[in-house]
């Protein structure tokens, strides 16, 4: 997404990974609970309202629980790469391998599917 910020293709990203627009009223609704901290009341009815929601839509509150928490580790996600360097496309990642399969000297077979 941050790469295609300020590009021709930001339409298409922005279109097509329809999750974008879900993640970001997630932020948006963090931002209304924290502007609504010194009312008690209104920050509950704000905090409650997408699980209420959910719960409606989905007919379970543990589904809705599951949803709603998957969307804020989604949308923390989110802010957390915008916050990070870039990394190169081309550049190697750094990896470790933890077991190596077994060389064969034998040719492999093909086989016949019938």
């Amino acid at each position: 997404l941050r790469g295609a910020i300020g590009r021709k293709h930001f339409k298409l990203v922005w279109r097509d990974v329809k999750e974008l627009k879900l993640y970001l009223a997630v932020v948006a609704w963090w931002l209304v609970l924290a502007s609504t901290l010194v009312w008690p009341a209104a920050f509950a009815l704000v905090a409650l309202a997408p699980f209420a929601a959910m719960t409606w839509r989905k007919r379970s509150a543990s589904r809705a629980i599951y949803s709603v928490v998957s969307w804020c580790f989604n949308a923390a996600g989110l802010l957390r790469g915008f916050a990070r360097r870039r990394a190169a496309p081309a550049a190697a990642i750094a990896s470790v391998v933890l077991h190596e399969p077994p060389q064969s000297t034998q040719p492999l077979k093909r086989q016949r599917i019938a």
